[in-house]
């Protein structure tokens, strides 16, 4: 990958309980080279009935050469996103 590259990010979250969940937020949390934060908001609020699945995609461009540090998010009415859950890297050259 190169810098002004577009990565596009999917992530699929399902409801394995027996309740609804309420997803407040869906994105794709970035940090770039420097760690700064530079998270991808999806804006996918809606409820998540028991065993439903919901299908999440960002895109995101890499302006800067180095490494991207990149994990699926999302937040719920009482949890936020585990820290760095799922995280992946992309070296930018």
């Amino acid at each position: 990958m190169k810098a002004g590259d577009t990565i596009t990010v999917r992530y699929t979250l399902t409801n394995t309980g027996n309740q609804p969940i309420k997803l407040t937020e869906t994105f794709v949390a970035v940090r770039d080279p420097a760690k700064n934060n530079r998270d991808v908001d999806t804006s996918q609020a809606r409820d998540l009935a028991p065993k439903g699945t919901v299908m999440v995609q960002a895109q995101i461009t890499v302006p800067s050469k180095g490494t991207w540090r990149m994990w699926p998010c999302y937040e719920t009415n009482e949890n936020l996103c585990p820290n760095e859950w799922h995280k992946f890297y992309v070296p930018v050259k």
